[in-house]
């Protein structure tokens, strides 16, 4: 049982002893609530006395493993029963928005909620993700809650992302408190900005979906300052307040690479030609100013913030399901 574990940690393609120790702490928190790495031995020690609560504990680690490795990819057989939108979550929080703290949280609904469910709090868990990236200043109170709340779905005390809502409402940030964040965030991740402005993208254009994609190809999609970070002669004083705005999102937009190339760090009047003329919405907003300077760049963000609530929403339909 215990080659069965370590062997599927390995498959994950990180086989060193950190993977492993990992995997054992987020599978004692689903039982046990949270437990710090440095505490993991002793609460093992206490608890697994004798033969029979030892192998029942590893029968039960060799079992739900393949549940904790298949949060590593989307294309584990095991999400074969899931939906499409569920899969794409799973790869949008672990691959786009890259958070680990909330993986003991998914693999306790992973392994004991229904496909349903699962997919109701995986959308879940991306909007709390971006909610959290987004106002900041919360990690150990995000360690502390996940594990209890992984706890709760791992005893079955939980058994429905309404609950799993309803027992983090408090500590996520709410609309108004995400919306205050969003419109004066800075993005210094360009991965991380780029995901946003796909995401509000997809909401202007009324996709169902907006908050799952895949980062598209750099090579053929840029991210470009509109103020640029490299100025020119030409930007005159609003380029004196770019140590301010560069990473603010409502001066980053979209362009295909070819476009980008050709524009560079021309003036603002002969940008616009190419933002009016883009395939992203979230894009061509751009084009609608007559001049770019840090006002314009506030009241965009402002507006980008609005949009983000709908984006990330704490509810996934009207009826509250």
């Amino acid at each position: 049982m215990w080659n069965q574990v370590s062997g599927a940690i390995e498959s994950i393609g990180d086989d060193d002893d950190g993977r492993l120790l990992t995997f054992i702490r987020h599978y004692w928190v689903t039982g046990h609530g949270p437990t710090k790495e440095r505490e993991l031995a002793t609460e093992i020690r206490k608890e697994l006395k004798g033969e029979t609560k030892t192998i029942q504990f590893l029968d039960q680690a060799s079992q739900s493993v393949h549940d904790y490795v298949a949060l590593f990819s989307r294309s584990h057989p095991k999400w074969t029963a899931y939906k499409n939108t569920t899969k794409e979550h799973l790869h949008t929080i672990t691959e786009v928005l890259q958070v680990e703290q909330i993986r003991p949280l998914m693999f306790a609904v992973a392994r004991h909620f229904s496909p349903a469910e699962a997919d109701k709090a995986f959308k879940l868990f991306v909007s709390w993700s971006v909610r959290f990236l987004i106002f900041g200043g919360r990690g150990g109170m995000l360690d502390q809650q996940y594990s209890l709340r992984a706890q709760e779905v791992g005893t079955r005390q939980i058994t429905k992302a309404t609950e799993l809502r309803e027992n983090m409402r408090r500590y996520v940030p709410t609309d108004g408190e995400f919306e205050e964040a969003f419109a004066s965030a800075r993005v210094s991740r360009a991965h991380l900005a780029r995901y946003y402005l796909r995401a509000l993208d997809k909401t202007l254009k009324g996709d169902p979906n907006p908050e799952f994609l895949a980062n598209e190809d750099e090579v053929t999609i840029n991210l470009e300052h509109v103020m640029p970070v490299n100025r020119g002669e030409h930007w005159g004083k609003e380029a004196d307040e770019r140590f301010g705005t560069e990473k603010l999102l409502g001066n980053m937009v979209l362009v295909r690479a070819s476009k980008n190339k050709d524009i560079g760090n021309k003036p603002f009047e002969e940008k616009r030609e190419a933002y009016e003329n883009s395939s992203y919405a979230i894009t061509q907003q751009v084009a609608a100013y007559e001049k770019w300077s840090i006002d314009q760049i506030r009241e965009r963000q402002r507006d980008m913030a609005r949009l983000a609530v709908e984006t990330w929403p704490l509810r996934r339909t009207q009826n509250g399901d």
